[in-house]
């Protein structure tokens, strides 16, 4: 988030444009941010587990088309050291590809195609989820233990 004093000094807050390009652009409010924030923080509450934080330039794995799937799962590994990594891949259920293709997304650009998985990115390593649709179907911690 940005404040800026307008010419008449009021004092204005905006966040990046998760919508358009967030590394460039900016809108007024926090809106989304809040938004974001508060669901994220509901799924955590639901798990009884500490986040873990993620950022929306953070990149997320996938294997190509997986949003486009109907059931996928998605799973947090250790970040790799580059800055940037989240940890986050992303699959398909019940396909087994041992050489899938792979492609990186901006974790903001989960809102524009299926924003029902920012939700879930605070969710610690080793923790995997599965949706069918947009419906959140299991959460299996660590231990492999369901937690939902």
């Amino acid at each position: 988030m940005t404040f800026r004093e307008t010419s008449d000094q009021v004092l204005m807050v905006y966040e990046p444009n998760f919508l358009g390009n967030p590394f460039q652009d900016e809108i007024i409010g926090v809106n989304w941010t809040l938004n974001i924030m508060a669901r994220q923080n509901f799924f955590m509450q639901r798990l009884l587990a500490d986040p873990e934080p993620i950022f929306f330039q953070d990149k997320i794995i996938l294997t190509k088309d997986a949003l486009r799937a109907a059931s996928i799962y998605m799973e947090r590994g250790a970040p790799k050291p580059e800055a940037g990594d989240s940890g986050w891949y992303i699959g398909v259920r019940g396909v087994e590809n041992k050489n899938p293709k792979l492609e990186a997304i901006y974790a903001y650009q989960l809102l524009a195609v299926r924003p029902e998985l920012v939700d879930v990115l605070t969710a610690p390593r080793g923790y995997m989820v599965f949706f069918d649709g947009s419906t959140l179907s299991a959460v299996l911690n660590a231990e492999s233990v369901p937690v939902i």
